[in-house]
């Protein structure tokens, strides 16, 4: 199993991690085998998991990002010389980038 080595530097996928690992050693009534195999399991599917919902939230924000776009492009095109709708606009590309 390959990791996404940037989740190793964010907080949330250490702590879930930790999380994960702390559950699989309570687990008493079994081997030290069938134990690692278990650990294993439930950090890739914990991992899977994660990265999934990472993704996701990143397209919503993407998404939101794109309409903010349209619409203020769309508010350029009517008022060009509003300086407010350019200080957004500028805004909205440093944040993009």
């Amino acid at each position: 199993m390959e990791v996404n080595n940037s989740y190793l530097q964010d907080t949330d996928y250490i702590n879930l991690m930790k999380l994960t690992i702390n559950t699989c050693k309570r687990e008493q009534n079994t081997t030290k085998q069938v134990l690692w195999e278990l650990c294993k399991h439930d950090i890739k599917c914990a991992s899977i998991n994660y990265g999934r919902q990472k993704c996701k939230t990143q397209c919503k924000k993407i998404r939101n990002l794109e309409i903010q776009h349209s619409l203020l492009t769309a508010e350029l095109l009517i008022s060009p010389n509003n300086a407010q709708i350019h200080r957004k606009y500028s805004y909205l590309k440093a944040i993009s980038i």
